[in-house]
């Protein structure tokens, strides 16, 4: 699948739809609209991720199954609702329902399965675009008692997950999908202070997760070995931007994924201190191994006398930029909260 381009009218009609079933289920009065927003925007996405490869037919027929699943379950729980019947259950239907298409524990398992073969573009679809109908309508439950004893434990062994699930992975949609779980942790407990915090933290793990994938994606680098392969008259440049980009979303300070970890104590404190402390913990892990795999691409060559002059135009331009994105929205994100 071609990055950024459309490679037909076809490709550009679906992706309208995926775009109109997200604002269809936000602006949706009822919860059957936000149903059929969700199901549109899943047509969608479905043709946006399904490639040419092996590989690729088979992660997508595995998500067109776990979709299904979540989908039927969520109409399941709203038809209750509506009906009156199962009345105590229908909360948990959908809750349930919610977890599988986000892949929270214990339905985490088709993350990793299906990123792990899909195209970067799919990955930024999945990772981001997926997550918003599932998280505003958490946003907009009423948990109290056992359901939110529940989600909270499944949030705290899924940010867990997360961060052990990347211990000895060399390969960089495996890793981006296990720090997908950890990030959704996070957006869903923002989600319960309120909306627009979630937006405010989903664009900006957009755009580090866009700046990390697009550079991947330019060099064809797929794993650590694929480093092999790049030519020494660039490979400096675009590892350094690789290395920015991946070290922030790990919450490496100071770059901008420290000030999102910032901004998400700063909401959620208050009233889930114990879910902040296990999740400050797990990022303390992911952070360990995510740093000694980045650094190891060239942030230490930084140090040691790299030469912008002899460094084409583009390359150099790849890593200012990455400079760029990783720290000044931090900052702005601090002076947004109030905090500076």
């Amino acid at each position: 699948m071609i990055f950024f381009a459309f490679r037909s009218y076809t490709t550009f009609l679906f992706l309208f739809l995926t775009v109109f079933g997200v604002f269809l289920a936000l602006e949706g009065e009822s919860m059957f609209s936000v149903w059929m927003g969700m199901e549109v925007s899943f047509l969608g996405v479905l043709f946006l991720i399904s490639g040419e490869t092996e590989e690729e037919v088979e992660s997508t027929m595995k998500y067109f199954i776990i979709q299904v699943i979540s989908s039927h379950l969520f109409l399941l729980s709203i038809l209750s609702i509506a009906g009156g019947w199962w009345v105590l259950e229908s909360p948990y239907f959908m809750v349930v329902s919610l977890l599988i298409k986000l892949g929270v524990f214990p339905f985490h398992f088709w993350v990793p399965s299906v990123i792990s073969q899909m195209s970067y573009f799919s990955l930024i679809l999945i990772s981001v675009v997926q997550k918003m109908i599932p998280i505003w309508v958490f946003s907009n439950l009423s948990l109290e008692g056992s359901l939110l004893w529940l989600v909270e434990i499944a949030l705290i062994l899924s940010a867990f997950v997360g961060a052990v699930g990347g211990l000895g992975v060399l390969h960089f949609r495996t890793i981006l999908s296990y720090s997908s779980i950890s990030h959704t942790c996070f957006m869903v407990v923002v989600s319960f202070y309120s909306f627009k915090a979630f937006i405010v933290y989903l664009a900006v793990y957009f755009f580090l997760n866009l700046g990390l994938v697009s550079s991947l994606w330019s060099m064809k680098i797929y794993t650590v070995s694929d480093l092999q392969k790049v030519s020494n008259i660039s490979s400096e440049s675009v590892t350094q931007a690789i290395s920015f980009y991946g070290l922030s979303l790990a919450g490496m300070p100071p770059f901008t994924g420290f000030f999102l970890k910032f901004f998400f104590l700063v909401l959620s404190w208050n009233e889930f201190p114990l879910m902040c402390v296990f999740f400050l913990m797990f990022s303390i892990i992911s952070l360990y191994y995510y740093f000694f795999i980045f650094s190891a691409l060239s942030v230490f060559s930084l140090f040691g006398g790299m030469s912008f002059r002899s460094k084409p135009f583009y390359w150099s331009w790849t890593f200012t930029i990455s400079v760029v994105f990783n720290i000044l929205p931090g900052f702005m994100l601090f002076m947004a909260v109030g905090i500076v």
